[in-house]
């Protein structure tokens, strides 16, 4: 491929991931009022805002944050489709060791450090005494 097509390629994923982005953005900023309303249930008073803009800018925040997210799997799967073409066979798959690796490596530092979440915050993962994680599926 020449450089012009090495631009066109990549103009093209990126455009896709800003559509992407900009449309979980639109959709989650429909529902950062619950969003808010779900972060804050556990909290004994209700937060203090102290102007009309900073509920909205909590508001994309929150938005922001949550399309960011959705949208991660969709941009690291467009950039690898850029990348796996320049690789060779066995460069590709020694890629392939590494996400399940980074996945546990995730799953553990979620289970090591739970007891660092805000009380209430999320009552699925609350700790007792005992310093034992209790799961409640309600």
């Amino acid at each position: 491929m020449t450089i012009v097509e090495h631009l066109v390629e990549f103009r093209r994923r990126f455009i896709a991931v800003v559509l992407c982005f900009f449309l979980v953005f639109c959709i989650t900023l429909l529902f950062a009022r619950e969003l808010y309303a779900y972060l804050t249930r556990g909290f004994d008073k209700p937060l203090l805002v102290l102007g009309p803009n900073d509920i909205l800018w909590i508001y994309i925040n929150l938005a922001s944050l949550m399309a960011f997210t959705v949208t991660l799997p969709f941009t690291t799967y467009q950039i690898w489709q850029f990348v796996k073409p320049g690789l060779r066979d066995n460069e590709a798959r020694a890629v392939f060791a590494y996400i399940p690796a980074t996945f546990v490596c995730f799953v553990l530092d979620v289970f090591l450090n739970i007891h660092d979440f805000p009380p209430g915050q999320f009552p699925e993962f609350s700790i007792t005494r005992n310093d034992t994680v209790r799961y409640s599926l309600s």
